[in-house]
């Protein structure tokens, strides 16, 4: 069979593949909790959460509040460490805020007291502390947290079972009190009628069961509706482009056993309107986020455990706006992934998440790692190839790669022919 070669012409510093993966460690750190991120006004993005700096930090008081900012291409610009006098202080969410700053919220055990408080932090551009806000400090346990700012430059913000309003300083307007934890995720959001709507989970540690409330509040945070469904643990909830609302979670709940992913979907009465599962996923499974795509989709991050292996991966779900699987991938990471945060859609289309990893990965005592990935429009970490140059004659052929950087000897397709002078050749061979 004969075959025709066309030989494409390369153009300087043309970047082939929209995705990147960074391994970043702050000082001497052990590792990182509540991690944290989301893209900002500029591109890049901004990441929170806690960093232990001594080998035996876990509930020392050298756990610190951390923020990064770093650029669209995943390289840092500035980090800063918030430390503490009391006890352990953790970021759990970061947003960026009208005036290009950001709001943190946070957590803090103060160990002397045997107490924990919620924070509110707000930052100018920099990361530089305007003003700290402390809330509800009681002997409750601490977990979740969420916050975003309204539409009358105020925030609101779910912090365990505590929700705030405050105005753009953080004083308070009005709080509430509602059953239920929160997980690490999307739980509160302001909706288009001015309201809010937020999720949360009440376990039954007799039972070992969990059961999911989706409520839904005016502008002062009286309660409208309230709908329970008795079968879940969520993570996240958000307002869709119809009014109604997207839920993400796991059935099956239970700490440290096998769960299955779902996701539900409601009216904006929050009747249910589909649920799916995900049951191909095996181990233990905890989903972080899901939030609605361009497409009117959806995409969901989710941790995964393989009980034999021990093994831990990320897994990344789309799905159209019927909550039918259009493709999945995994990244594998080995024994050590500690957190994951939640996934958004990138302004180019493609996908960002942070996780942390433990510092046994690194084979180093005291090297935690927070781990952020950048992926394509099909949940693919690529590389990205600057083509310069024809290749010469003298150059020698390193491997072949088709243009999301998969190695590959497949024809009828744009292919990447890399030698080692540096120069990367753009061939079509029609068979």
């Amino acid at each position: 069979m004969k075959k025709l070669l066309l030989i494409l012409i390369a153009l300087p510093m043309i970047g082939f593949g929209q995705s990147w993966e960074r391994f970043i460690s702050i000082a001497d750190s052990n590792s990182y909790s509540c991690v944290y991120g989301e893209q900002t006004q500029d591109g890049g993005y901004i990441i929170t959460g806690g960093v232990s700096n001594s080998p035996t930090s876990l509930g020392s008081p050298n756990d610190h509040l951390f923020l990064l900012k770093i650029n669209n291409q995943g390289d840092t610009v500035w980090n800063k460490t918030y430390p503490n006098i009391n006890g352990i202080t953790n970021g759990v969410c970061v947003r960026q805020t009208f005036d290009s700053g950001f709001i943190i919220s946070a957590y803090e055990e103060i160990i002397i007291d045997s107490i924990g408080c919620h924070l509110i932090i707000k930052t100018n551009s920099f990361g530089d502390t305007l003003w700290t806000k402390y809330y509800d400090c009681s002997n409750s346990m601490l977990n979740g947290g969420y916050i975003e700012q309204t539409t009358d430059s105020g925030f609101i913000a779910k912090l365990n079972g505590y929700i705030i309003k405050t105005d753009s300083q953080g004083d308070s307007l009005w709080s509430k009190n509602f059953e239920g934890i929160s997980l690490w995720g999307r739980i509160i959001n302001q909706t288009s009628d001015g309201g809010y709507i937020f999720i949360s989970t009440a376990l039954n540690l007799s039972t070992f069961t969990s059961e999911t409330y989706l409520t839904k509040l005016n502008s002062l945070g009286d309660s409208i509706w309230m709908k329970l469904f008795n079968y879940d643990a969520a993570g996240s909830v958000e307002q869709t482009s119809d009014g109604g609302y997207i839920i993400s979670g796991n059935k099956n709940f239970i700490f440290g056993q096998p769960s299955i992913p779902y996701l539900t979907k409601t009216d904006s009465l929050g009747n249910i309107i589909w649920t799916k599962t995900y049951s191909f996923y095996q181990g233990i499974v905890a989903i972080s986020s899901s939030q609605q795509t361009s497409d009117g989709g959806y995409i969901s991050s989710i941790w995964q455990m393989d009980t034999i292996t021990d093994e831990t991966d990320i897994l990344l779900l789309k799905t159209n706006s019927l909550g039918d699987t259009i493709w999945t991938n995994r990244i594998k990471v080995g024994d050590s992934l500690q957190d994951l945060s939640h996934i958004e859609q990138t302004i180019d289309g493609g996908y960002f998440l942070v996780a942390s990893i433990e510092g046994a990965v690194t084979k180093e005592i005291g090297k935690g790692i927070i781990y952020l990935i950048k992926t394509d429009g099909n949940g693919n970490i690529t590389s990205t190839f600057l083509v310069h140059t024809t290749k010469t004659s003298k150059a020698k052929l390193i491997k072949i790669v088709d243009l999301l950087g998969r190695e590959t000897k497949k024809t009828n397709q744009p292919l990447l022919y890399i030698y080692d002078d540096g120069t990367v050749e753009k061939r079509i061979v029609i068979e």
